[in-house]
């Protein structure tokens, strides 16, 4: 964004703006430009007195609230901010803390019992906070540690452009998170793009925030381009379709952003004409949506526009589609929609083939991006860097093809990801687990399509010989190591896992298996 040079640099000026418009709603809370930058110049303060330096990194935990933007804000003093998934369990959450090492842990409430959990065995985490008034049996409260900081000098600028802003732990294909590095400048430039290129918003829109923070698409790709632009905000800490629609007609909001899943859920709700009067952008993102539901969309929110955008932890935005091709889907081309879009401005995008030659409009590559926006590598993690960063191009792991007019398709996922509910699972994190349970011999793990969720975890297991195992018993036992979204949600099973001359599961084979077998009269 022209003129900043670091994320906080757009509270600061956003406060002289707009002063005492409000910012943020947040439950029963508001607050405005000015008072929120009070309150993110008093973290830094108190980051500075209590002898955080420059580098050092901050984790918190916690649902969508306004102390989330204090947060992440509060990096200009040059600490980095790591967002943590609440939908981890304690083993999930004390692998990122021994991998990020933070000095300063946050968290809110609802999640003590959990990271006191993970915590345990890890070396002593310096300062401790909790998003309360009062303190907590080993948490300090968040409020007493802000206004310690109230009065301290905190003018002096410690980042620029090329400096980490946030670490956003991502899983890898082993299942291993791996932290993605974002500069202040990367974070700016996404919001240019999500905020001016694509959405177009300026400080009369009204936003309604209720994605993840802990995700980019919530935060990175929504919620702080908005505010960048001047926008309102209400923050939901959780999608209800009810609460949603309510917001919407209450506050009058003009722009959200959710998974398609959620669209659908909106359409079974009586209070969404209601909503339908204010609502003028509905952004999605995750997966395509099935026609269906757009047709439905559409004609329950018809002075709506409707985007797609495609992108990534590490490379940042990539592609969009704008209200024209949603309108053109609608009329006879089906295929436009299941297109990912064509390219933001400054986004280069390339089809790497594994073999050489030239690649011919329709063939299918590995996507790559180059840009202003993507990570600037893994934490810690060189090899992962060097395996994922070639020359400033982040190979994605999707595979797609280009057509002649420049829209972009993603055929399959390259690392067989499966995406449910608009989360991410990797089949081999899942089939770990399953393989680790008493009377399974072989696991593989495959995203089926599902109506609701546009995909669902199936779970295709050989068992020992002799041995008698029911689904229930096995999903509960999945459910002991592994996040609820990441369990399959249903179990196959199978005398054997079809495989390559080298061995390898062959997922598509058993995609057609579990297909073929619904199929059957």
């Amino acid at each position: 964004m022209t003129g900043y040079t670091s994320i906080g640099d757009v509270a600061v000026q956003n406060a002289k703006r707009f002063g005492s418009r409000t910012a943020f709603q947040d439950d029963d809370r508001a607050i405005s430009f000015e008072a929120f930058q009070a309150r993110v110049k008093a973290l830094r303060g108190a980051l500075g007195a209590a002898g955080v330096k420059k580098g050092e990194r901050m984790a918190f935990l916690s649902r969508n609230r306004i102390e989330c933007l204090e947060v992440f804000l509060s990096s200009d003093l040059g600490v980095v901010v790591v967002p943590l998934n609440w939908r981890l369990n304690p083993e999930e959450i004390s692998f990122i803390l021994r991998d990020c090492k933070p000095s300063v842990l946050i968290i809110e409430p609802e999640f003590v019992a959990a990271v006191e959990q993970a915590l345990d065995g890890l070396p002593d985490i310096e300062h401790r906070l909790i998003f309360s008034d009062t303190r907590e049996s080993n948490w300090s409260s968040y409020e007493d540690f802000i206004r310690q900081g109230a009065g301290a000098d905190t003018d002096m600028r410690s980042v620029d452009e090329s400096d980490p802003a946030c670490i956003v732990y991502t899983s890898g294909t082993t299942g291993r998170p791996k932290g993605a590095l974002l500069t202040h400048g990367a974070l700016l430039a996404s919001a240019q793009r999500i905020g001016q290129e694509m959405l177009e918003l300026d400080p009369l829109d009204v936003t309604l925030a209720v994605m993840p923070f802990f995700h980019v698409g919530g935060m990175w790709f929504h919620c702080f381009p908005s505010f960048a632009f001047g926008a309102t905000t209400i923050i939901q800490s959780a999608f209800r379709a009810r609460t949603v629609l309510d917001a919407v007609a209450k506050y009058g909001v003009t722009n959200v952003h959710l998974a398609p899943t959620m669209v659908g859920d909106l359409l079974d709700r009586p209070e969404s004409a209601k909503a339908a009067a204010s609502l003028k952008r509905i952004f999605y993102a995750a997966s395509p949506m099935p026609l269906t539901t757009l047709k439905r969309a559409m004609t329950q929110f018809p002075d709506s526009e409707f985007y797609q955008s495609y992108g990534s932890t590490e490379a940042g935005p990539v592609t969009w589609l704008g209200p024209s091709d949603h309108t053109r889907a609608l009329n006879g081309d089906q295929a436009r929609l299941q297109s990912c879009g064509r390219p933001f401005d400054g986004v280069e995008v390339k089809l790497a083939m594994e073999s050489a030659g030239e690649l011919m409009p329709g063939d299918v590559g590995e996507l790559t991006v180059r840009s202003n926006s993507t990570m600037s590598g893994y934490w810690e993690n060189p090899k992962a860097t060097a395996e994922t960063i070639e020359d400033g191009w982040i190979t994605t792991g999707d595979l797609g093809r280009c057509d002649a007019d420049g829209y972009h398709f993603i055929v399959d996922r390259k690392n067989d990801m499966i995406i449910t509910g608009g989360e991410n699972v990797y089949p081999t994190e899942v089939e770990d687990v399953l393989c680790g349970l008493p009377g399974i011999a072989e696991a593989a793990v495959i995203g089926v399509s599902d109506d609701r969720w546009v995909q669902r975890v199936v779970a295709c297991v050989v068992t020992g010989e002799g041995v008698q195992l029911d689904a229930d018993s096995i999903i509960h036992g999945c459910k002991q190591f592994l996040s609820g979204y990441k369990c399959p949600k249903e179990i196959l099973f199978v005398q054997t896992l079809p495989r390559n001359a080298a061995g390898k599961i062959l997922r598509r084979r058993l995609l057609e298996t579990y297909q073929s077998s619904i199929d059957k009269p």
